[in-house]
C-alpha cells in the first residue's frame, strides 16, 4: 500500500483549505471525498441526508480503492467521523496501518459549525442536503470532534494562519519512518 496522509477534522474544520496548499508543497496527488460525492450526486442524483450519507461512504471507498493504484503518497481529504473507523480499517482493506499518517484540523466545534452553516449558503452542491445537519445543531460537532488517531496524528490549529511548510515537514518525517 502507499502511503497515505489523510486530512481529517469535523466539517468547517478547514480540510479543504488545508489540503490542497500542503498536496501542493509535499508534491502528491490529492483525492478528496466531496470531489468524488459530487460527481456521483450529478451522475446518480441529488436525495436527502441518507442518500448524501451513502454517496459519503461511496466515496470513501472509492478514495481507498484509489490507494493501491498510486505509485507513491498521497493525500485524502475527508472527514472521518469515528464511525467510519470500521470503513477505513475493514471494508477499505488497509492492511498496514503503519503507512497512515493522520492530520487533523484542530478547531473549536463552534467555530467549525458556523463555517459550514456560512458555507451551506455559498455555492456548495445542493446533494450535500446541508441544511439537514444545520437544523440538528452543533452538537454532532461538539461530540465527533475527534481525531481518529490510527497512525501518527498532527494537530493542525485551522482557526489560524496554517505554516504549511511545518506541517509538510513534520509529514515528511513521518513517512520517512514508515
Amino acid at each position: 500500500m502507499s502511503a497515505v496522509v489523510q486530512v481529517n477534522g469535523i466539517p468547517g474544520s478547514g480540510k479543504s483549505t488545508l489540503s490542497r496548499p500542503l498536496a501542493a508543497e509535499l508534491g502528491f496527488p490529492l483525492i478528496s471525498k466531496d470531489t468524488i460525492k459530487e460527481s456521483l450526486y450529478d451522475s446518480l442524483g441529488i436525495g436527502d441526508r441518507s442518500w448524501s450519507q451513502t454517496l459519503g461512504r461511496a466515496s470513501i471507498a472509492v478514495m481507498w480503492s484509489l490507494v493501491p493504484t498510486m505509485a507513491g503518497p498521497v493525500l485524502l481529504e475527508s472527514n472521518w467521523w469515528p464511525e467510519f473507523r470500521a470503513l477505513l480499517l475493514e471494508d477499505c482493506r488497509v492492511a498496514d496501518v503503519s503507512q497512515i499518517v493522520e492530520v487533523w484540523c484542530e478547531v473549536p466545534a463552534d467555530v467549525a459549525f458556523a463555517r459550514y452553516a456560512a458555507r451551506a449558503e455559498t455555492n456548495r452542491h445542493p446533494g450535500h442536503v446541508d441544511q439537514t445537519l444545520i437544523e440538528a445543531g452543533p452538537r454532532q460537532w461538539r461530540e465527533q470532534n475527534v481525531p481518529l488517531n490510527v497512525g501518527p496524528l498532527l494537530r493542525v490549529p485551522t482557526d489560524r494562519l496554517v505554516d504549511i511548510p511545518a506541517v509538510a515537514g513534520w509529514v515528511r518525517d513521518q513517512l520517512g519512518s514508515v
